[in-house]
């Protein structure tokens, strides 16, 4: 089975986690259908990408799969590993990316919805950065990315206590763009997305 989900309509491209048995975690087999299906909707000359999670999800992703990690308690992440990797392709992807998020976000998974360009959510969306808590130094590099996207009080807090900050709190602190209701938030950012791709050149 695809651990991931694509579509391709109006120039408008939808990638959609489908990992949904291990709630999405960010392991290399699912970071490596991530990392092809972006390099074809690069090649096919897309104009925005959509990530993310089936609708519904109670959970958008639970971040790094822990059981590939290496021990030994340095900084877990090399220039190599596939989630750096795909941080920087979202990062470096040629046209904006658009976050839309149901469910709870953890672990690598909020540096990844960082890294996206826009992000819109529903009010009952979480984000907890969960390192801390499992006793995991967090990546230099990954770091840089909370920090770029979050005020650095914020940031600290996300990053030393590893609890749950809801959508709205990050969205009155202007990480967040939007905060859409579930029944609502598909059209709301379809619509969003098509503006957009009219507008590219």
């Amino acid at each position: 089975m695809a651990l991931i989900e694509t579509h391709l309509a109006d120039s408008i491209g939808t990638l959609t986690l489908n990992y949904s048995i291990k709630h999405n975690t960010l392991s290399e087999a699912l970071i490596g259908e991530m990392s092809q299906a972006l390099s074809e909707f690069e090649k096919d000359g897309v104009r925005v990408l959509i990530l993310r999670a089936y609708p519904g999800a109670k959970v958008w992703s639970t971040g790094h799969n822990v059981h590939e990690l290496p021990l030994g308690g340095h900084d877990p992440l090399g220039w190599k590993d596939p989630l750096r990797q795909i941080i920087r392709e979202i990062e470096s992807f040629p046209a904006p990316v658009i976050a839309l998020i149901e469910g709870s976000v953890w672990g690598g998974a909020c540096e990844l919805v960082f890294a996206c360009d826009l992000i819109v959510a529903t009010p009952e969306a979480t984000f907890a950065a969960t390192p801390a808590k499992l006793g995991v130094p967090y990546n230099a590099t990954g770091l840089l990315t909370f920090l770029n996207a979050l005020p650095l009080h914020l940031a600290k807090e996300l990053l030393f206590t590893g609890s749950p900050m809801g959508a709205a709190r990050l969205e009155r602190q202007g990480v967040i763009n939007h905060l859409v209701p579930a029944a609502e938030i598909d059209a709301f950012v379809h619509e969003l997305a098509k503006g957009m791709a009219h507008n590219a050149p």
